[in-house]
C-alpha cells in the first residue's frame, strides 16, 4: 500500500512513518520497573510508553509505594528492597499535588535515605504543584514535560489533582488522554494513584477516575491497608502485561519508613537493621535489604 506523506500533516506523517514493520525489532514488553516477592515471583510495575496506577483507599499506602518506586529507580544499585528497576531507566520526573510543602520535603528525604544517597542526584526533578491553580496543573505539566530531555519515568502524586473537577467524567478522560498521549511521544513510564474506593459488584475501582484508569492503564495494582498490623498489601488487580501474583506485604514504621518482607529497620540505630522473622533463605533475606545511609534524613 502506497501513502503520499506530502498529503499529510506533520503529527499523521509521524504517525505512518512509525508503521507496523518488520524492520521494527520487538522483544515483548520489557519490564522497567518490578516487584520480587518472597516467592520469587517477578511482579510487573511499569514499563516505557505505558501507564501505570495504584488504586486504594485514601491512607492506604499508595504515596509510599510511589516513594519506593522512586527510590529503586534512583539507587545505584537500582533496587531497594523488593522493588527493582532496570538499568539505563534512570531519569524521574516526581510531581506532588497532595501534600503541603514540608510534606513533600519530607517525603523527598525518605527518598534519598532509601536509596543510599547523601545529596540530591542530577537526574531527580522533584517538584511541588500545590502552588499552581489547579485549572492550569495539566497545562504546565504539557509544557514542562516538552522541555525536559530523556525522561524515564513520571511520577505523580496523585492524579485527581490534576482534573478541574474530578467527578466530572470529560474532566478525567480530558487528563488520562493528556498523559497516554504524553507517555507515548516521551517513551516513559507514568506510574500514579488514584483515590478510590471499591465496587462490590465489579471488584475494581469506581468513580470516573477509577474507570478511566481501568481503560487507559496497562497496570493496575490495588493497595489495601490493614489497620491492625500497620501494614498494607500491593495486590493484582489489572495487569495486561503478566498473570495473577501473590501479594507483597510492607510494614509501615516509624516517619513512615517501611519494612520489606520481614526485614524492619531499627529507628533506633540509622543504618541498622533488625530481622523480625529471618527467612531460611539466608540469601534472600540478604537480598531483600533495601534500606541504607538513613543517617542523613532530618526527623
Amino acid at each position: 500500500m502506497k501513502i503520499d506523506l506530502s498529503k499529510l500533516n506533520g503529527d499523521l506523517s509521524e504517525v505512518v512513518s512509525n508503521k507496523f514493520s518488520e524492520d521494527v525489532e520487538f522483544k515483548g514488553v520489557e519490564s522497567d520497573v518490578w516487584i520480587v516477592n518472597m516467592y520469587g515471583e517477578k511482579v510487573h510495575i511499569a514499563a516505557r510508553g505505558g501507564m501505570t496506577c495504584f488504586w486504594g483507599l485514601p491512607k492506604s499506602g499508595k504515596s509510599i509505594t510511589l516513594e519506593l518506586i522512586t527510590a529503586a529507580i534512583l539507587s545505584p544499585e537500582k533496587k531497594v528492597g523488593n522493588f527493582y528497576s532496570r538499568k539505563g531507566f534512570d531519569n524521574v520526573l516526581y510531581i506532588d499535588m497532595e501534600q503541603s510543602p514540608q510534606e513533600w520535603m519530607a517525603a523527598m528525604y525518605r527518598v534519598l535515605g532509601y536509596a543510599g544517597l547523601k545529596k540530591i542526584p542530577e537526574n531527580l526533578l522533584s517538584l511541588t504543584f500545590r502552588t499552581i491553580h489547579r485549572p492550569s496543573r495539566i497545562e504546565y505539566l504539557e509544557i514542562l514535560v516538552d522541555a525536559i530531555e530523556g525522561v524515564d519515568a513520571i511520577i505523580l502524586d496523585g492524579i485527581a489533582d490534576l482534573c478541574l473537577n474530578e467527578s466530572d467524567s470529560t474532566s478525567a478522560n480530558n487528563v488520562f488522554d493528556s498523559l497516554s498521549l504524553i507517555s507515548a511521544r516521551k517513551n516513559c513510564a507514568i506510574i500514579t494513584i488514584v483515590h478510590s474506593n471499591r465496587d462490590r459488584q465489579s471488584r475494581g475501582p469506581r468513580d470516573h477516575l477509577g474507570v478511566k484508569a481501568e481503560k487507559y492503564c496497562s497496570t493496575l495494582p490495588e493497595i489495601v491497608k490493614d489497620e491492625d498490623s500497620n501494614s498494607f498489601l500491593i495486590s493484582p488487580y489489572m495487569d495486561r502485561n503478566g498473570g495473577a501474583w501473590r501479594p507483597l506485604r510492607l510494614i509501615i514504621g516509624k516517619n513512615k519508613m517501611v519494612e520489606f518482607d520481614g526485614i524492619e529497620l531499627n529507628p533506633m540505630v540509622p543504618g541498622s537493621f533488625r530481622i523480625k522473622n529471618k527467612n531460611p533463605n539466608d540469601e534472600l533475606v540478604d537480598n531483600l535489604l533495601g534500606i541504607r545511609d538513613i543517617d542523613n534524613i532530618p526527623f
